[in-house]
């Protein structure tokens, strides 16, 4: 299928990079976009949810409601980058590779 076939309700995504950062390996953050515009997942440490609305193109997402267990390290990094960067994306597409890039202040690039 092309990439403007394709259409964001309904999919769940793996998160490989943020701003260009690996995700750690064991625990990446995961991304559901629910048909009723509810967007839930995992940092990688905790679960979270919120709301996103989409026009073409552009997406708006949060904010965010996250359950707060206390993540250090590397995880703790990568919750924070995440969490960041997904409330702040203003647009999203998928490529002819299939993955799933949010764009904003630091892109997110996911895969199916």
């Amino acid at each position: 299928r092309r990439s403007s076939d394709l259409t964001l309700p309904g999919t769940s995504w793996t998160v490989a990079t943020i701003g260009g950062v690996a995700t750690v390996a064991a625990t990446p953050p995961k991304m559901t976009f629910g048909a009723d515009g509810v967007v839930n997942g995992t940092t990688g440490c905790n679960t979270y949810n919120g709301s996103y609305k989409l026009d073409g193109g552009s997406i708006t997402i949060g904010p965010l409601a996250t359950t707060l267990m206390l993540c250090q390290g590397p995880v703790g990094v990568q919750e924070t980058a995440f969490t960041a960067a997904l409330q702040k994306a203003t647009a999203w597409s998928i490529g002819s590779d299939g993955n799933l890039t949010l764009t904003g202040s630091a892109d997110i690039v996911a895969t199916p």
